[in-house]
């Protein structure tokens, strides 16, 4: 079996991931990245460790340093560029991450409201980053679904306080919109985000073929 690389926060969703993967036998190492960037940092970390060491994971932790800049956008490009690093040093092929359901509908609403035009809207299962496979297996849980795993299993996890501000257009779009949706509302909006997808995915073949022949005419 080879090894997998597992994104891990230390919150509920990727707490539920990890003791999922573990449970179903998988060859992981755990990825965790500190950035020192609430008080409750240090608590997270330990978290993850405490998990670790309990099961015999192997565990990576970095510590990256904010220095300007979009700190959302700066952090995603950070933690990526550390789980591939952890990846090359186990010789790893797959990266397991935990978006959930409710984050494909915030990323969706995200890039409407920016009229972003993106290659695909939402979140994808599955997809390819520098060679990397991600993987996305929690898709069909919502964000209370998990954390109510973590609690009838036993799996600690901490809650990240920044996410419970409006600090950041994505919080507020998750606070004013998702948390106020059912499950019923919330699968609502997942087929329309695919079949969104699947329609736009068969426009932009049609472009890249009038590209393909275009004669510049």
């Amino acid at each position: 079996m080879s090894k997998c690389v597992v994104a891990c926060s230390g919150g509920p969703d990727s707490m539920a991931l990890l003791d999922q993967l573990n449970k179903q036998g998988k060859d992981i190492v755990v990825a965790h990245v500190n950035y020192k960037h609430r008080d409750t940092a240090d608590r997270d970390e330990n978290i993850v460790k405490d998990y670790c060491e309990k099961y015999d994971i192997p565990v990576r932790v970095c510590y990256p340093v904010h220095e300007k800049g979009n700190f959302q956008a700066w952090a995603r490009d950070v933690r990526y560029a550390f789980f591939e690093e952890v990846a090359d040093a186990f010789d790893a092929k797959i990266l397991y991450v935990a978006h959930q359901m409710d984050d494909v509908i915030e990323t969706y609403l995200f890039q409407k409201n920016r009229n972003m035009i993106c290659d695909w809207y939402g979140l994808k299962e599955k997809s390819i980053r520098h060679g990397y496979q991600i993987i996305r297996p929690l898709l069909n849980f919502t964000k209370i679904e998990l954390q109510q795993y973590c609690n009838e299993n036993g799996v600690s996890f901490g809650i990240d306080e920044s996410n419970l501000t409006n600090h950041y257009t994505r919080n507020v779009i998750r606070h004013t919109q998702i948390e106020k949706m059912s499950r019923d509302e919330k699968e609502a909006w997942i087929l329309k985000i695919q079949n969104e997808n699947e329609v736009w995915q068969i426009k932009r073949k049609a472009i890249e073929e009038f590209f393909k022949d275009w004669n510049k005419d």
